[in-house]
């Protein structure tokens, strides 16, 4: 790398016909300024295509760990379990069709509004604290669109997926409630039977 010349060491410069001497150190100064390369680089050298390769691969794994932590919940029913089988897929069913106005953490949902104050219309009732039982309440409830039929659609499951799914709610549900005075806790009260 070479250093550009300081001003005060330039040589002597002819003078032209004219005498004055003003035309060389122009010339001069422009080399100086414009032509000579300067000692330091005023922009960092491009990167090396493996340190490009690296910084955005690391990027993306920054970003792709970021976005992977949100919305991690899980279905908490054992699969593995042959007498959990179906309350399985009856929580799949529920946290693909009801987890925009009901929370159920064995669903993995969380649909309903946390501040009553801030409740929306369409907000549903929070299963981990509301017991719902008997089970033929909860398949009254999924076949005629909830108890007031205002928001909640009717026949969302229906045939052995609303027998199931319903089963699923009536044994999960209330599991969180708090306890009240002179109330049965949710699981000491019976589940009930659905008729075939």
């Amino acid at each position: 790398m070479t250093t550009a010349t300081p001003v005060a060491n330039l040589p002597n410069t002819s003078r032209n016909s004219s005498g004055s001497g003003r035309a060389s150190i122009g010339r001069s100064l422009y080399r100086l300024v414009c032509a000579a390369p300067l000692p330091f680089r005023m922009i960092s050298p491009r990167m090396g295509r493996s340190t490009n390769l690296l910084l955005t691969a690391l990027g993306v794994l920054v970003v792709a760990a970021a976005t992977a932590a949100c919305g991690t919940q899980r279905v908490h029913v054992p699969k593995a379990d042959p007498n959990f089988a179906a309350d399985y897929q009856a929580a799949q069913l529920f946290h693909q069709r009801c987890a925009g106005c009901h929370t159920l953490s064995y669903a993995a949902t969380m649909g309903s509004a946390a501040n009553v104050r801030t409740a929306q219309a369409i907000n549903g009732p929070n299963f981990n604290i509301r017991c719902e039982r008997p089970v033929d309440r909860v398949l009254y409830a999924i076949e005629n669109g909830g108890f007031s039929g205002a928001y909640m659609p009717a026949n969302i499951f229906v045939g052995q997926q609303a027998r199931e799914v319903a089963m699923f709610v009536a044994r999960f549900s209330g599991r969180r409630a708090p306890a009240e005075p002179l109330t049965v806790p949710c699981q000491q009260q019976p589940i009930g039977t659905l008729s075939p």
